[in-house]
């Protein structure tokens, strides 16, 4: 349900690292808003080794998988990743001996963002964009299965055969079916092939398309044949009718991801890059592809380098959500 996304400035690029929220330990700085004081991540993973004999301490040919655990540490002055803990070496010690690499950036701020992907005032990870409809997953992935398994071990025909008792001992297991093959039967006696039904997989599939809707209506998503909706009959404004939960939603998301992550990160930006630049920019000049290697403006069709100057204030302006069609105009 939240994410947590940090900013730097790697040989000259901005760069952004995403970081699992089920991986991460934020420290509040302001919980309402969720601006992080500090963020520490950390997660288990195996490596493939060489197996080491206790005695000789030589390898002996075999490989062993062996258990690591990753930590890095961000706050408002440094970002530290330590040196990978073996799990078999007893508790972890996370101290200036196990530094594997670090800087001390010293912007005042976090250089990561925690961001709830839908707001919950009640937990800070928020909700995911499926909350209220995973139950009803679960029932429809039941429904498919019971369908799909009804079908399988149904779909041969049973052969249903009325004769004398005593004949049909004597036909034991010997009763060969198929077009290639003819069963001899008593005068008076019948044989026919019973076919499922299927009025039970027609209800299956009928509840199962009541809980698809169920989900979709829970997630506020719009399923919309895009014929319906092709060529320049329909307006921008129309569609945005038919489509009206859906960017409610998208509206929702926007919000949190806008004001909640984009923005903040560019300001991180710009502190990055008055703090490599130095404090005391007054003018306006070209940036140093050695320190701030950015791509070029393009102005009418033609490129030109970025010039830096003090930064200023960061806003967001969303466009629209399907452009304007021929009948808008």
């Amino acid at each position: 349900g939240a994410v947590a996304v940090s900013a730097h400035l790697r040989r000259g690029r901005f760069e952004l690292a995403v970081h699992p929220s089920f991986q991460c330990v934020p420290r509040w700085k302001d919980r309402r808003t969720s601006e992080l004081t500090a963020l520490i991540r950390s997660y288990e993973y195996v490596e493939e080794e060489d197996e080491i004999d206790p005695k000789t301490r030589q390898p002996t040919g075999r490989k062993v998988e062996r258990s690591y655990l990753f930590r890095r540490y961000m706050d408002e002055q440094v970002d530290i990743v330590f040196k990978p803990w073996p799990l078999d070496s007893g508790p972890p010690r996370w101290d200036e001996a196990q530094v594997a690499e670090g800087v001390a950036h010293g912007l005042g701020v976090c250089p990561a963002i925690w961001v709830q992907n839908l707001e919950n005032l009640d937990h800070y990870d928020g909700d995911s964009d499926c909350e209220g409809a995973y139950q009803t997953f679960d029932a429809m992935d039941r429904i498919s299965s019971q369908m799909n398994k009804a079908l399988l071990v149904n779909m041969d025909p049973t052969a249903v055969i009325t004769v004398d008792e005593a004949f049909l001992e004597t036909l034991g297991s010997t009763l060969a079916k198929g077009s290639d093959n003819a069963v001899k039967l008593p005068k008076g006696s019948t044989f026919d092939y019973k076919e499922i039904g299927g009025a039970g997989i027609v209800a299956g599939f009928e509840l199962y398309r009541m809980l698809k809707q169920q989900a979709l209506d829970a997630c506020r998503a719009i399923l919309i044949d895009p014929e319906k909706i092709s060529g320049s009959a329909q307006s921008a404004r129309a569609i945005e009718y038919l489509f009206a939960p859906m960017l409610e939603k998208a509206d929702d998301l926007r919000g949190q991801y806008g004001e909640g992550m984009v923005v903040p990160l560019l300001e991180r930006f710009v502190l990055i890059a008055n703090r490599v630049l130095g404090a005391g920019v007054t003018e306006v000049r070209e940036a140093d592809p050695a320190v701030l290697d950015l791509p070029p403006r393009v102005i009418d069709g033609v490129p030109l380098p970025h010039r830096v100057g003090r930064g200023g204030r960061v806003s967001l302006k969303w466009g629209p959500y399907f452009p304007a069609t021929t009948m808008d105009v």
